[in-house]
């Protein structure tokens, strides 16, 4: 499943926008809060938001049908949670090393307290706005069936009519 540049472009600044609410809504973030610092905030949140999110936008179309027909209700829901917990740890782990490779975390110790810190938040929102959008994904794909099934039977009652 190949997206186009646009649609990676809008995820880009759907966790740019995200990131900058979340910095207001949640952070140590003010009226009397510079700027530079505000922004620099944001974009390391948006980093993090980033690669999290890309990691499920790539992963979760393959992973639900797979749990879907490997397990049954609930263990289905199980692997996807485990795998947006997967997910949510290697995405930290990039944004972390992006991050160290930028000279932003200078030492490997703070690399591993910056883990640890950051790990709990990324799980929290990797969890909900994956289990979110998979609940959406599979609903939209229940309609999609359902709407086909009710054409297709409105269709051969109109076929049946008509021969009739």
């Amino acid at each position: 499943m190949v997206k186009s540049w646009r649609f990676w472009v809008g995820i880009v600044a759907v966790n740019a926008a995200a990131a900058m609410f979340a910095n207001v809504a949640f952070g140590d973030v003010g009226w009397q809060t510079p700027l530079d610092r505000f922004l620099k905030a944001s974009a390391v949140t948006c980093l993090f938001s980033t690669c999290c999110s890309t990691l499920c936008m790539i992963g979760l179309p393959y992973v639900v049908p797979f749990a879907r027909r490997w397990a049954r209700f609930p263990l289905d829901w199980v692997v996807i949670i485990v795998t947006l917990i997967g997910f949510a740890s290697i995405g930290s782990l990039i944004a972390l090393s992006i991050l160290f490779a930028l000279g932003y975390i200078p030492t490997g110790a703070l690399f591993v307290e910056w883990f640890t810190r950051t790990l709990k938040i990324t799980t929290v929102a990797t969890l909900f706005f994956g289990l979110l959008g998979t609940v959406i994904q599979s609903l939209r794909s229940r309609l999609e069936k359902t709407t086909l099934a009710l054409r297709t039977k409105e269709r051969d009652e109109a076929e049946a009519r008509r021969m009739a």
